[in-house]
């Protein structure tokens, strides 16, 4: 298993570690772990995808982030020991291979793998700043724009509706359906029922950006 957290690792001791986790298989579409509660272990995806999701105060569930084979989850509460910062519902059939807090703690005694730790939360930081920067100063088509790259998995897919987009980024299904629309007229994107596939990240980002955008589309 190719898993970004113990990338640093010599293969024998990366092996040695997945097999002492151990293998939990979700049967079904399902919330594995709920914001707020105090984490069960701390998980890595071995086949099928996770959708990480941010409960808002109002009851909005919105998606923060999709996670596929390799990608952790829960590890910085576990190895701290705080409750969940978000929900993580998983696909049917999904495996996930589960450690727990003193595997976890163990593993940080290695500073390669503190180093690979810090280098994803630093990541996680630039990505929240970006998105809070787009959230204050950017008009809604770029704010709509931001959020598809990043809630899109590595298939470039997202799985959301134009109501979903609305409320997710303050705006209107009318100002959600008229930017999806430009986007596609641009081959930017493909639209499909409950389903958005974008077709040209660059163009997006571009967009996203302001150096491709109509501001008259919100």
């Amino acid at each position: 298993m190719s898993a970004p957290l113990l990338a640093a690792l010599p293969e024998d001791e990366r092996a040695a570690f997945i097999d002492a986790g151990r293998l939990v298989v979700v049967q079904e579409d399902k919330d594995i772990v709920r914001q707020g509660e105090m984490p069960v272990g701390a998980m890595i995806v071995g086949t099928g995808r996770a959708e990480v999701i941010y409960l808002s105060e109002n009851g909005l569930r919105l998606p923060v982030k999709v996670s596929e084979a390799g990608d952790d989850l829960g590890t910085a509460e576990t190895i701290a020991g705080v409750p969940y910062a978000a929900t993580c519902h998983v696909a049917a059939n999904t495996a996930l291979v589960v450690f727990t807090q003193a595997q976890m703690l163990e593993l940080m005694t290695d500073v390669r793998c503190v180093q690979v730790l810090a280098a994803a939360a630093c990541t996680a930081y630039m990505s929240h700043n970006q998105y809070c920067a787009a959230d204050r100063a950017l008009a809604v088509p770029q704010r709509i724009a931001r959020y598809l790259l990043e809630i899109r998995d590595r298939s470039n897919m997202i799985y959301q509706n134009q109501s979903f987009l609305a409320d997710a980024t303050g705006s209107s299904r009318q100002t959600v359906n008229r930017v999806l629309g430009e986007l596609r007229r641009r081959e930017i994107i493909e639209v499909g029922k409950g389903t958005i596939h974008i077709t040209s990240v660059p163009s997006l980002l571009a967009y996203a950006d302001y150096k491709d955008a109509d501001d008259n589309l919100a």
